[in-house]
């Protein structure tokens, strides 16, 4: 069988990765692999709005807890802390995540502007080094990878493609005729780990704003912003500011020390349109399924918003499913 992936972001090439096991596959991406959406993502594990995904969500904590071992992936296990604006329960996906991984989830107490929490490991992922090691393995597997704008999913079944894999983001718009697929942009500043941070931090703001602290070996990323609709893959020094100083409270208030410094040194700041599916005016679906088209099958696999390489690998193990369905 030969496959085209429409999609280099972490959807696509953890689909095509998996899929060469049993098919001839080739990538075809409107942008260079290092510059898409996923290589800018803060990328701790984080079900957000995965919402029934629960397979998929488990599927994925055991392929990145298997990757924490090798040490060119960038992956660890490691506690991560999330704390809350207003009282509520421990959402239901980490009860998900700490059974597939043998850990518990921890309450946290009020602090600070925050209600409480919970604490729970899980994996970290050190994106710029992760998305290489992925298309390296990729690569390796006899996948190739064309630079290549799709305008229409027909045409590849013309080209002799048996299948299709849409992973193509906001490009799922136009090419799945799918209104419900918007931006979110999202923006972020990666740091000098001079604090030696381990654990990672987010809040819900009283405002309803996000910040995350998200630290690596040679870096903390910094966040972050959840924008609706905002088509400018820009960022804003208004925005970096006002995101660092939430951070620096973060840290303070949560007892760590040292936070007055944080982010004094700025290595680079980021920006990226996370592909978002939003359906019934709020809330944040992912289209994973088998299309039937007149041209050809189709898989869907878009729409994942902030949930892209939490979900991954649990995608790429469902879409090699639904291929062998057609």
């Amino acid at each position: 069988m030969n496959i085209a992936v429409i999609g280099g972001g972490v959807i696509g090439l953890s689909a095509a990765l998996r899929l060469s096991a049993v098919a001839r596959v080739e990538v075809f991406t409107r942008d260079d692999p290092a510059e898409t959406t996923s290589t800018r993502a803060g990328a701790v594990f984080s079900a957000f709005d995965a919402g029934d995904m629960v397979d998929v969500l488990s599927a994925s904590a055991v392929a990145f807890a298997e990757l924490a071992g090798d040490g060119d992936a960038g992956v660890s296990l490691r506690p991560s802390s999330e704390y809350w604006s207003r009282p509520g329960p421990i959402p239901a996906w980490t009860g998900v995540v700490a059974g597939a991984l043998g850990t518990r989830v921890q309450s946290l107490a009020p602090v600070g502007p925050y209600a409480g929490g919970f604490r729970l490991t899980v994996p970290q992922v050190d994106i710029p080094r992760y998305m290489p090691w992925l298309r390296g393995r990729v690569l390796a597997s006899g996948v190739s990878i064309t630079r290549r704008a799709v305008d229409a999913v027909a045409l590849l079944f013309g080209e002799g493609f048996d299948l299709v894999v849409n992973a193509s983001g906001l490009g799922a718009r136009v090419l799945a005729e799918d209104p419900a697929v918007r931006p979110m942009r999202g923006q972020v500043v990666h740091v000098p780990n001079d604090l030696g941070l381990t654990e990672a931090l987010d809040a819900t703001e009283p405002d309803g704003s996000i910040t995350y602290i998200y630290p690596f070996a040679q870096h903390v990323v910094l966040g972050g912003t959840y924008e609706h609709d905002e088509q400018a893959c820009v960022t804003e020094p208004g925005a970096l500011d006002a995101m660092t100083e939430r951070c620096r409270g973060l840290l303070a208030c949560t007892g760590r020390a040292g936070a007055a410094g944080l982010g004094r040194v700025r290595l680079r700041a980021l920006a990226g349109l996370r592909p978002a599916r939003v359906v019934g005016g709020q809330r944040e679906a992912v289209r994973l399924e088998l299309e039937r088209t007149k041209a050809g099958p189709v898989v869907h696999a878009y729409g994942y918003g902030r949930a892209g390489v939490t979900l991954s690998w649990g995608t790429a193990a469902r879409v090699v499913e639904l291929v062998g369905m057609v």
